[in-house]
């Protein structure tokens, strides 16, 4: 609660926000195991967006790839 009462109203989360939320992580995380995306599935960005310093043009298509290792080896 402490991230929404940060935000003005009418304000989205950003990607600090939602790195903040280490619970709801844990849930997107554990759907994806449940629920992982078909190989040759692809991810379309619907909006222009800069990732990690690379800028993701509106249309590029990308398979969804998260490696649960990595993610445990963060905690």
């Amino acid at each position: 609660m402490e991230i929404a009462k940060s935000k003005a109203p009418g304000k989205l989360l950003n990607w600090d926000n939602i790195q903040k939320m280490k619970y709801s992580w844990n849930v997107v995380c554990e759907v994806m195991r449940l629920a992982p995306s078909l190989q040759g599935t692809f991810k379309e960005a619907i909006n222009n967006f800069i990732f990690n310093g690379f800028s993701i043009p509106t249309g590029w298509k990308g398979g969804l790839r998260m490696c649960l290792g990595k993610e445990y080896a963060r905690l």
